[in-house]
């Protein structure tokens, strides 16, 4: 997916950023990616704001009361996550500053300059809103000949959009690795990965599969090793990595799982289905008939996209 039909300011200006989040790792990895893409399209100043420790007060928005603090005033105020959208609009309103969100908010869209949300969230897009395949996130993609060696299996856990079926998820996982036993396999669990997951799946004793808890320094950090698979397996419950495997070029297959609500599955649940029926992932049930069929081949950048994007919502609402 890419940009089409503008083009970006030929003579970018020194533009101070302030990204508003909240702690969270997966919004922190939304303004990163973000963050990466825009300085390599205009000249950044980048200024973080924790926004849970934050001053700012409606009182302070309303008297313009700029808080004491050495950062460069902001032309551009994004955040991501529900509790960062005050310090947003205050921020935003204190310093006249251009507002983007990272996600479908909980306040009118209004309030907000520009918004940037995965298209499952349902917010039809305008100039306002940008619609992306999933959150952004920080992977590059790599070149089509990179060298890609290896095999890995990511697994989530319970989630409100999956059920989580541990059974059936090791009987997968030990039908794949004797599938391809000459293959030699990687698998990393998550924080939400139950903890009787792993000493279960250990007593199985597969040869041919490696196994390291996520924190595990002996596993390579997972925006790297995404982009040296020939194959990589996510459980559907984690949505951020299979868009971060879809960013870095890596084939990308799903583990069964059955939706938590099946006759009335989530926005997110809609969205991991229709990926399998665009064939843009590949699924267990489909990959057990055709092992060697490969999914889809795309292009996604999102963030580089979204970068773009910004820039030029961010231009046209600037004085001439």
């Amino acid at each position: 997916m890419a940009i089409q039909n503008i083009k970006l300011p030929t003579e970018a200006p020194l533009l101070s950023v302030w990204f508003v989040h909240d702690q969270r790792p997966g919004h922190i990895k939304q303004l990163k990616g973000l963050a990466e893409r825009l300085s390599a399209h205009c000249k950044l100043e980048a200024s973080w704001i924790d926004a849970n420790l934050n001053t700012f007060s409606w009182t302070d928005a309303l008297l313009k009361k700029k808080p004491a603090n050495q950062l460069p005033p902001p032309n551009i105020v994004i955040a991501a996550g529900h509790k960062t959208h005050k310090t947003l609009l205050i921020i935003a309103h204190i310093y006249q500053a251009f507002s983007v969100v990272l996600m479908k908010p909980s306040l009118p869209i209004c309030l907000f300059d520009t918004l940037i949300c995965p298209k499952h969230d349902e917010l039809k897009e305008s100039h306002k809103v940008l619609n992306t395949l999933g959150a952004l996130n920080n992977i590059n993609p790599v070149s089509k000949t990179q060298h890609r060696t290896k095999k890995l299996m990511l697994i989530g856990g319970p989630s409100k959009h999956f059920k989580w079926q541990e059974q059936l998820l090791l009987d997968q996982i030990q039908s794949i690795c004797h599938q391809q036993p000459n293959k030699q396999w990687l698998l990393s669990d998550s924080p939400r990965t139950p903890a009787s997951f792993m000493p279960r799946l250990k007593a199985l004793n597969i040869s041919n599969l490696n196994c390291f808890h996520y924190k595990d320094k002996q596993l390579e950090d997972l925006s790297t090793l995404l982009k040296k698979c020939t194959e990589t397996w996510i459980s559907p419950d984690s949505v951020s990595m299979i868009y971060e495997s879809l960013t870095a070029g890596s084939p990308s297959f799903l583990f069964d799982l059955k939706s938590s609500s099946p006759k009335k599955p989530s926005r997110v649940a809609r969205a991991i289905n229709n990926l399998v029926q665009e064939q843009l992932v590949g699924h267990f049930l489909s990959w057990q008939k055709t092992p060697d069929k490969q999914p889809q081949t795309i292009n996604l950048w999102e963030a580089d996209r979204a970068a773009q994007w910004l820039l030029i919502q961010y231009s046209l609402k600037q004085p001439i």
